[in-house]
């Protein structure tokens, strides 16, 4: 009996995953040198994706992208890497992202994102088609995600339509070091301990800590 339960709790987790697909906004008004940038921050924030939580991606179009996480539960975290990376990369001309992060199951999982299919990738497409700015949307299969978070997507989306360069490349430091000491944060960015927890405080990164938290927990609860 334990072992057909475990049999069952490993077929739920395989069949649930995490898509994330993201373009830039008005990506042919960036110059030339925040344009080589950007994509270059965008490269290799994909990739340190790709090596810590193993999110397969690939980069369509030259300003738009899409990871897939076989483990669905750290997308919402390497989400606002990617938002909080690429407004740090240009401090005179800040980029702005859409991100759609769409969580279900799929019917064929491929090395390329593009020839995958499932609900999951529907609906991170139907999410970034929706969006008419820069901001992030959730989607999923799972109602108890939708109810928790559904009112407390749009308040991290008014937190983070103010947030500056110089914040975000704080709260990016933030996540890397798991939310850990301030401490940490200031070594990353270069700065002092008081600098960090200024920064961070005015981004309102313990919001985002606790939204990042709170969509890894119910995601956990509700696909073991």
């Amino acid at each position: 009996m334990v072992l057909f339960e475990l049999r069952c709790n490993q077929r739920k987790l395989m069949s649930t995953l995490s898509v994330l697909t993201g373009d830039i906004v008005n990506s042919r008004n960036i110059d030339a040198k925040h344009y080589d940038t950007m994509l270059y921050s965008l490269q290799q924030t994909l990739t340190e994706i790709k090596e810590h939580y193993a999110g397969v991606y690939e980069i369509f179009r030259g300003d738009s992208f899409q990871v897939t996480f076989k483990d669905p539960i750290p997308a919402m975290r390497c989400a606002l890497l990617l938002k909080m990376a690429l407004i740090a990369s240009s401090p005179n001309a800040p980029v702005e992202v859409r991100l759609a992060l769409g969580v279900g199951g799929y019917r064929d999982l491929r090395n390329n994102s593009g020839t995958s299919s499932g609900e999951a990738f529907e609906l991170s497409g139907m999410g970034l088609e929706a969006l008419k700015n820069s901001d992030i949307a959730l989607l999923s299969n799972i109602t108890p995600l939708n109810n928790q978070l559904q009112l407390a997507t749009q308040f991290l989306n008014f937190q983070l339509s103010s947030i500056t360069p110089k914040q975000a490349e704080a709260v990016l430091a933030y996540i890397r070091c798991d939310f850990g000491d301030h401490q940490q944060v200031a070594k990353q960015i270069g700065g002092s301990r008081s600098n960090a927890s200024k920064l961070l405080r005015r981004s309102g990164a313990i919001l985002i800590r606790d939204y990042v938290l709170c969509f890894e927990k119910t995601l956990a609860d509700n696909i073991q």
